[in-house]
């Protein structure tokens, strides 16, 4: 099974930046994929990771033009399909647009656990305790859902953050019930790399034996019906690095 990891967290907090950071800290040998949801349609977020200063190649999926938990969700199944198919890959990270609702986006992942292979190993939340409100962290759905759905905390730009936030920023999130495994101040977004590799494998997926058949039939009549959206819809949907490799 491939590890998938999420990194999630409002708008603006540094997602990418982490992300970068983890492909740039790479051990040598883990192949990594990224499938990014940028919530508009410019790819901004997909140039920088795919920019990253890895030891191993990216290979990086966008999802563009709306949240994956909702309005693009069609297409997050066959994001994380290919790149588990990818040959060579070690796990996959995801980062879901800003505005995504975390607990919706966690469920669609664990349906395909029964028919993808791959397992979540991870959901790691970036906050930024400067903009951090403890009153809207418990009272508000959506930024409740932050709290709740983690697996660990980091309070990104502690650079910036007067010590006094940053100290009752992080005594909260380490009191939350249940427990985080892990609850961390830092700066430009660097995450500890270990997070991401706590379940990964250094046996490459490419001999993990065929695909199953019938799933890989389910995945191209979603995929067929994904690019009709996505001409209808006027978006460049999922581009595939490894087609592009392939046809130059």
């Amino acid at each position: 099974m491939i590890p998938l990891y999420i990194v999630a967290g409002p708008l603006g907090v540094g997602k990418t930046t982490a992300i970068r950071h983890v492909a740039a800290h790479s051990p040598s040998g883990v192949r990594t994929a990224v499938i990014v949801n940028d919530f508009g349609y410019a790819g901004f977020d997909e140039d920088r990771i795919r920019s990253a200063d890895s030891p191993e190649p990216l290979d990086v999926f966008s999802i563009p033009g709306g949240c994956i938990c909702c309005t693009a969700a069609v297409f997050i199944e066959a994001a994380i399909a290919k790149a588990a198919g990818l040959p060579g890959i070690n796990r996959i990270i995801v980062e879901p647009s800003g505005m995504a609702q975390l607990g919706m986006f966690i469920k669609q992942v664990r349906r395909l656990e029964t028919h993808a292979d791959i397992t979540l190993a991870g959901t790691v939340v970036i906050l930024n305790p400067g903009r951090w409100v403890q009153a809207a962290y418990e009272k508000v759905p959506f930024l409740r859902e932050y709290a709740d759905e983690s697996d660990r905390i980091a309070g990104n730009r502690e650079d910036s953050t007067p010590p006094d936030r940053m100290h009752a920023f992080l005594a909260w999130a380490r009191n939350l019930q249940p427990p985080k495994r892990d609850v961390v101040a830092t700066s430009y977004g660097r995450l500890p790399p270990e997070w991401f590799l706590d379940h990964v494998s250094r046996q490459p997926s490419a001999n993990r034996g065929p695909p199953c058949p019938a799933h890989q039939r389910h995945l191209g009549a979603r995929d067929r019906r994904g690019d009709r959206a996505r001409d209808r819809a006027g978006i460049g949907f999922l581009r595939d690095p490894g087609a592009e490799r392939r046809a130059g």
